[in-house]
């Protein structure tokens, strides 16, 4: 649950930096430094390490998996 509460705040906040870049927006490296989810205290502490498949970077989701006739059970 941790990763996925990490991971939502970090593609949103991503958002929010790039779209203010895009409006010219100054913003300075030790405000940026402070915005990484890990240092609140609601959010459990440890490292943290992402790789996004490339249809998920570029905003698809993954395909579902389907069901096959050998776990279908007895």
């Amino acid at each position: 649950m941790t990763n996925a509460v990490v991971l939502w705040n970090t593609l949103y906040r991503q958002a929010a930096l790039d779209h203010l870049r895009r409006l010219s927006v100054d913003i300075r490296a030790e405000d940026e430094r402070r915005l990484s989810p890990l240092g609140h205290g609601h959010v459990n502490a440890g490292d943290y390490s992402f790789t996004l498949a490339e249809q998920v970077v570029k905003g698809q989701l993954r395909p579902l998996n389907q069901p096959t006739d050998d776990i279908d059970g007895p």
